[in-house]
């Protein structure tokens, strides 16, 4: 019992076991190169990457675009550091119901995503979900529905797919070609 609480001690603590660094505990091992990094501290710096990304007077780029099989109204806006992309504002509205992404990256890497989609049954109310997407190295570190933490699923691909196709498509503002096809 003492050795699983020092080992859940220091994985909590962040302080990596010795001896090879391997951990025994009967027929189990752990080895702590598979221990996962420390999700909270990314979090907290996506957040603050977040936060300057936001307060910063930036460039922006706007294009609109239509698909009558996907998009009734589609807006896509750039905002721009210099000549590096930062965030992105992916919006529209198809039928019923209306979307908006903000998508945001370091270096050119993709780091968060929030998204907001709302619609509804034509006699029902409209219903909002919120999603957030944190990102590290390309892998979901966390997957937010509304406050709650989720799974991340195939939505997390869809969103990492799109955030990547938007750097590329900037070049030739074929939107609706990319999206909707």
């Amino acid at each position: 019992m003492n050795i699983i609480f020092s080992l859940l001690t220091a994985l909590m603590l962040g302080v990596l076991p010795s001896a090879n660094n391997y951990v025994n505990v009967t027929s189990y091992s752990v080895r702590t190169s598979l221990i996962p990094f420390n999700q909270d501290n990314d979090i907290d710096a996506i957040r603050e990457e977040y936060k300057r990304i936001n307060s910063l007077d930036l460039k922006t780029e706007t294009y609109t675009y239509t698909n009558e099989d996907c998009v009734d109204d589609g807006e896509i806006i750039y905002h721009l550091q210099g000549n590096d992309i930062v965030k992105v504002v992916e919006k529209g509205t198809f039928k019923d119901g209306s979307w908006a992404t903000e998508y945001y990256y370091k270096n050119s890497k993709f780091i968060f995503g929030y998204e907001s989609v709302t619609g509804g049954a034509a006699a029902g109310p409209e219903v909002t979900t919120k999603f957030r997407y944190y990102v590290k190295n390309d892998k979901a570190i966390r997957q937010m529905e509304g406050d709650a933490i989720v799974k991340a699923n195939s939505k997390f691909s869809e969103v990492l797919s799109k955030a990547y196709i938007l750097l590329k498509v900037n070049k030739t503002k074929n939107f609706s070609e990319v999206f909707c096809n």
